[in-house]
């Protein structure tokens, strides 16, 4: 983790959150987080917006006062950002494997990526592995051998591809 994290700098990736800790604690941490800034967002009043034109603010109208608001805050105040792609490693057994998957399974947007480490570690994970990619969500599967890559694009046919070496 703490060098990914140093690439993440090296490189200015800034939209990348890393987390780490024991699976469950991390994930639970995580959905609860979600679903407070989801309320939190249900519970705001609507208010009316004015887009301004090659600028990184807008102004919001609440009580006839024009307030301006940044950017990052406009994105935020519409909805909680879903993750783009979740990788799984660490736990190598299928009902470990199944409940994250299912767990991280109503995240995922369109262009989510999951990608699953160690997918032929042994039986049980190869057993997760075949339930994942049948999933009715999951329209394209890769399996790398090492790496088992999931995407959700709706208007792909479901198709499975093995890469051989």
């Amino acid at each position: 983790a703490l060098i990914a994290q140093e690439y993440f700098k090296k490189f200015e990736l800034d939209s990348i959150t890393l987390r780490v800790g024991e699976f469950e604690g991390v994930l639970n941490d995580f959905l609860e987080k979600k679903q407070e800034a989801e309320d939190m967002i249900q519970e705001k009043p609507q208010k009316e917006q004015v887009a301004i034109p090659n600028t990184q603010y807008r102004l919001e109208l609440e009580d006839g006062v024009l307030e301006p608001t940044s950017k990052l805050e406009a994105q935020s105040s519409k909805h909680e950002p879903q993750p783009d792609l979740i990788y799984f490693d660490g736990n190598h057994q299928k009902e470990a494997s199944l409940h994250y998957f299912e767990r991280l399974l109503p995240l995922a947007h369109n262009d989510s990526v999951f990608i699953f480490d160690d997918i032929h570690w042994s039986r049980e994970m190869e057993e997760a592995w075949e339930q994942i990619k049948a999933h009715p969500r999951v329209r394209v599967s890769i399996d790398t051998f090492y790496w088992g890559l999931v995407f959700f694009r709706k208007e792909q046919e479901k198709e499975h591809f093995t890469i051989r070496l």
